[in-house]
């Protein structure tokens, strides 16, 4: 910006001028019309400093130049601009602006509006045909030159405390917007950050804009995400997931509608972790046990994928139903849920349930019960004495997954879309592998406090996580209670009885000497994974000073996570070489995935790593220079027709240029570049039959004669000749047919891996 002389010449020039009510009106030759300074209110500049009024001639580079001039001169005086009228034309070989006008934001008078007549409440008014303006133009040289300057306001200015309030004074710059998005994926709340922003900066007043222009930032960065569509916003997403880690895979399940019903998505850090621990189902391998309330097409849905699993009931939702069913039993007798909780805890063998079962029915007359007929039905899912032998990690209810959901409630609402909830999510499984890693740093770099230093209590200090370690550390205090009997011997085997005091149960613990195995009848190792007080009294009776190694799951130690457990791959023999190179390959990346997490982590395991890779890479090339040119290819060939089919299994989708791999549909293709939904076929027959009963009633307000001269049209006879089972043929249509038809079953969770 600079100041210049502003030459007029009324003798040889004329200024052309602008018919500002019509862009496109012609420019006309008119008589000379001079600069225009209107500034009869001095007391508006009495504490403005002169460089910033604006003046006549002052020239800009920019049209956004004057615009930012003129609105530090507003924010100074009190008062918001904005862009108003002026004309673009062709100037040195480029489009722009050839005038423009910059007034208040008071300037005119609120136009009429024909939603009017259905809103009840109106905004404020805010214009009141304030005359203060600037305009600018560059008819007559290379710069934008101010030719018309009023600084006179017809309404109340702002105080410097209330500016701040102004709309063209309001603005998040690039500093603000970067702290924005960054308090906002770390999941805190605007009005906290917006509360710290400001107190950076000295208060609300002095930090650019308001809580409201935070909200609308945030909800515009959104929108923007979502511009593909909740779907198309989602699929980037995981797609970029994807590019980021290569061992990140998903798969998503759609409807008949081609409308999301499922979603699976796994990293590569929880692939290793399954490897570790392998408690979900992935990657072809099925869980031990499974722990659901009682959904009855859950159940069906396990019975008929995954037979071989077990599917054990929640004992905490069946007690719910049990309040529920049998209120009345519970408030009448005392006693009632201390033998209920016995028969689903406390017996080691099936005949003692059953004798307790039948005694408690008889004891309070429940023989006739529907509700516990059913549940016997069932007891071999909720019953400890079927489920004690499979292994569970102690766990006989869903507590452990209502936790989880009451840990991702902190981080996700309701009211999140789906790419929101994705990036909120990963927020989650950061913090609780960042949770992980401090209980892993615990247990390597401290140990527990020993009352007393026994062998065996500092073997399973060293061996098992400090968690596990109270666990089995209370087993070997409650030895001290046990009472030990002998029964008798079979071989090397011994055969004891030892009575647990607090609940006077005896348990029947078998010792091989030979083999140096102990077996108790309560099967807390093959439920729990640890021994149980009744083998380690009679592990110390035979002076064991360590725990044995079998008796110890690796799971359960400080060193779970170190070696690999995938030993179940089979080499694939030279007549199937090239149809299983895909398998190998997958194999080879888990494997080599593994390797590289751990080798990266010192600069001498990433040299070891290395040579060892260069090394087997010479072995490699070496062992195919063997093969024929032809069998080479032929295996290559192949190896890309395999990712090709795998490519083909998941069908891309492209509206409108916006090129997005899509999901694997039901022989249909959905345009994820919109976020119209799809409409299924009840909903098209519904919108039918209302367009044609709303032709209907256009017709029946036709005059006589025009209902006379379009008697005889063939689409009004066929319309009055609909009838009922007419109507009703919509409702056929194979997919409102299979709408109908569908059943819980039928929608169950499908993984189909990509």
């Amino acid at each position: 910006m600079s100041d210049s002389n502003y030459h007029t010449k009324t003798d040889s020039q004329s200024v052309r001028k602008l018919n500002f009510e019509d862009e496109d009106s012609p420019l006309v030759i008119v008589e000379q019309l001079e600069p225009i300074s209107i500034d009869s209110n001095d007391k508006i500049h009495a504490n403005v400093e002169e460089e910033v009024i604006p003046k006549l001639g002052i020239e800009f580079e920019t049209e956004q130049d004057a615009y930012d001039f003129y609105n530090s001169y507003a924010r100074v005086v009190g008062f918001s601009i904005r862009r108003s009228k002026g004309h673009k034309g062709d100037k040195d070989g480029s489009r722009k602006w050839l005038d423009r006008v910059f007034c208040c934001s008071c300037e005119g008078i609120r136009g009429n509006d024909k939603r009017d007549d259905n809103v009840k409440c109106h905004r404020p008014e805010t214009r009141c045909g304030c005359k203060a303006e600037m305009k600018i133009s560059c008819r007559y040289s290379e710069k934008y030159c101010v030719v018309k300057f009023v600084s006179e306001h017809t309404h109340v200015l702002a105080s410097p405390r209330k500016r701040i309030f102004l709309r063209s004074q309001r603005s998040i710059n690039p500093a603000q917007a970067v702290e924005a998005k960054l308090a906002d994926s770390s999941g805190i709340a605007p009005r906290a950050s917006v509360g710290l922003m400001a107190r950076r900066v000295g208060g609300l007043d002095n930090l650019g804009f308001i809580p409201e222009d935070y909200n609308n930032y945030l909800r515009t960065r959104r929108i923007e995400e979502m511009k593909n569509g909740d779907t198309g916003g989602l699929l980037e997403y995981l797609q970029r997931m994807q590019s980021e880690d290569l061992n990140f895979s998903y798969a998503i399940q759609v409807d008949l509608d081609d409308l999301i019903t499922n979603i699976f998505w796994v990293d590569g850090r929880m692939k290793l972790d399954y490897e570790y621990f392998g408690d979900k189902a992935m990657f072809g391998k099925k869980p031990q046990t499974i722990l659901t309330d009682q959904d009855a097409a859950m159940a069906k849905a396990l019975a008929s994928q995954w037979p071989e699993t077990h599917h054990r009931l929640c004992v905490w939702h069946m007690y719910q139903n049990a309040a529920k069913n049998l209120k009345e039993v519970f408030g009448r007798y005392n006693t009632f849920a201390g033998d209920f909780s016995s028969c689903v805890y406390d017996h080691d063998y099936e005949d003692d349930f059953l004798d307790a079962w039948d005694n408690m029915l008889d004891k309070y007359d429940l023989k006739n019960n529907s509700w516990l007929q059913r549940q016997f039905e069932l007891r071999e899912k909720w019953a400890l004495v079927y489920g004690r032998k499979t292994f569970c990690a102690d766990m006989s209810t869903t507590q452990r997954s209502e936790s989880m959901n009451s840990q991702i409630k902190r981080y996700i609402t309701y009211n999140y879309d789906l790419l929101r909830f994705f990036h909120h999510f990963q927020r989650l499984v950061d913090d609780r592998r960042f949770e992980e890693l401090r209980a892993d740093f615990k247990a390597t770099q401290s140990k527990p406090s020993l009352e007393y230093p026994v062998e065996i209590l500092k073997h399973a200090a060293s061996v098992y996580t400090p968690a596990v370690f109270k666990l089995f550390n209370r087993e070997l205090w409650l030895t001290w209670d046990c009472e030990l009997h002998k029964e008798g011997e079979v071989g090397s085997v011994v055969i004891y009885k030892v009575i647990s005091p607090r609940k006077s149960r005896q348990h029947i613990v078998q010792f091989d000497s030979l083999a140096s195995t102990v077996m108790c009848s309560c099967n807390k190792f093959e439920f729990v994974g640890i021994l149980c007080a009744h083998a380690l009294k009679v592990l110390s009776l035979q002076n064991c000073k360590r725990v044995p190694n079998q008796y110890i799951l690796k799971r359960w130690t400080k060193d779970a996570k170190v070696g690999s457990t995938m030993k179940n791959y089979m080499h694939v023999g030279p007549h199937d070489q090239n149809a299983d190179v895909g398998s190998r390959y997958k194999v080879l990346l888990k494997l080599y995935s593994n390797l590289a997490a751990r080798a990266a982590l010192t600069d001498e395991t990433f040299r070891i790593s290395l040579d060892a890779h260069e090394s087997t890479l010479n072995k490699v090339e070496a062992n195919l220079k063997n093969l024929s040119i032809e069998e080479s290819t032929v295996g290559s060939t192949h190896f890309k027709s395999k990712a090709q089919q795998a490519n083909d299994n998941v069908q891309p989708t492209n509206c409108e240029g916006n090129k997005i791999k899509g999901i694997k549909l039901k022989g249909r293709q959905a345009c994820v570049g919109t976020s119209r939904r799809r409409k299924g076929a009840l909903e098209k027959a519904t919108r039918k039959r209302k367009r044609q009963t709303k032709a209907s009633s256009h017709i029946q307000q036709l005059t006589l004669e025009d209902s006379m001269r379009n008697l005889n049209t063939p689409g009004f006879t066929d319309m009055l000749n609909l009838t009922q089972e007419d109507s009703m043929g919509n409702l056929n249509t194979p997919g409102f047919t299979d709408i109908l038809n569908l059943t819980q079953e039928d929608r169950r969770f499908e993984l189909k891996s990509l």
